[in-house]
């Protein structure tokens, strides 16, 4: 990452087997996306910033817990209440997208997409994912959702 205070890229967190999908700031934390191509060990993975010296390499990370074991993670939106993360598609041809609380660490599945889900957008509970194979609209408040 880029430190804008001294201009100087810092390292951040290795990985060695898993690609760094998504990353985004929400609510004072850098909330990264994980995943690879083989295997299930995609995760969603948070550190707080600190204000000061900005980033720390041994900055302590830690992960969302899911009943579900996805291979990646390939996008985060969101703000403090209302977090999203989209995921590849799975053996069946379906990408999952998820709710995420930091407050409890969790990854709450709540729809699924045919082909992988590239990007999320949200608004509070709104959301929208532009999947490969189709793309979701969903109105919390009027429990609509729109597939096109």
């Amino acid at each position: 990452m880029l430190n804008v205070n001294t201009l100087r890229c810092e390292q951040v967190k290795r990985e060695t087997e898993r690609m760094t999908a998504s990353l985004t700031l929400i609510d004072g934390y850098l909330v990264a996306g994980f995943g690879s191509s083989k295997g299930k060990n995609g995760s969603i993975e948070y550190s707080l910033v600190d204000e000061i010296e900005f980033f720390h390499e041994d900055a302590k990370w830690m992960s969302c817990t899911s009943e579900l074991k996805e291979n990646s993670y390939l996008h985060i939106s969101g703000d403090k209440d209302y977090i999203y993360a989209t995921s590849n598609q799975n053996e069946t041809g379906y990408s999952t997208v998820s709710k995420i609380c930091l407050a409890n660490g969790q990854i709450m599945p709540c729809w699924k997409i045919k082909g992988h889900g590239w990007r999320v957008a949200s608004d509070r509970e709104d959301f929208a994912v532009a999947g490969h194979y189709e793309s979701i609209f969903y109105q919390r408040n009027k429990d609509q959702l729109f597939l096109h």
